[in-house]
């Protein structure tokens, strides 16, 4: 049935069961709160999770408010996350240095997918940063950019925030 699907899925893949029904239940609760018109709430819910709990009452009113207008989008967000049929074992054909970069404070599901996915690739890696959750590259731009630079190989000058190719 539905559920053998499901183990068999998720066994191939990046997310054990515990994991996948945690985000399944998220995914469950914002679309019963957006169903009956709780769209600020869903969005307080998904925010929080991914953030962790309180985040989003920190943030400024005007960016809770534009983040609220885009919560209809995350139901498509969650069924595309668990429609997806990419396999580990696809990404062992990748040949190159990969770097995995996770937050300290991200979610369960994120980390173990974050991990599983390094540990598959042959030349992979992670990197956790510290203070950061799973939306590192937007609360920690900074040193998430540092050590994609530095992961590259490439070189900051003195004063610019740019990266230059080394030669």
């Amino acid at each position: 049935g539905i559920r053998d699907d499901l183990v068999t899925r998720v066994q191939t893949c990046a997310l054990p069961i515990s994991l996948h029904d945690e985000v399944a239940a998220l995914a469950f609760r914002i679309r019963k709160q957006m169903n009956e018109g709780r769209h600020a709430e869903a969005m307080r819910g998904f925010y929080d999770y991914w953030q962790g709990e309180g985040a989003w009452g920190h943030l400024p009113h005007d960016i809770r408010l534009a983040l609220a207008a885009r919560v209809l989008k995350i139901p498509s967000d969650f069924d595309s996350l668990f429609a997806d049929a990419m396999q580990l074992r696809q990404l062992r054909r990748l040949a190159i240095p990969t770097l995995v970069i996770m937050g300290e404070t991200s979610p369960g599901p994120s980390r173990m997918v974050a991990d599983r996915i390094a540990r598959a690739i042959p030349k992979g890696r992670t990197i956790e940063l510290a203070g950061a959750g799973h939306m590192g590259p937007v609360t920690h731009r900074e040193i998430v950019a540092a050590t994609i630079t530095a992961h590259l190989g490439f070189e900051t000058p003195a004063g610019s925030s740019q990266a230059t190719l080394a030669a």
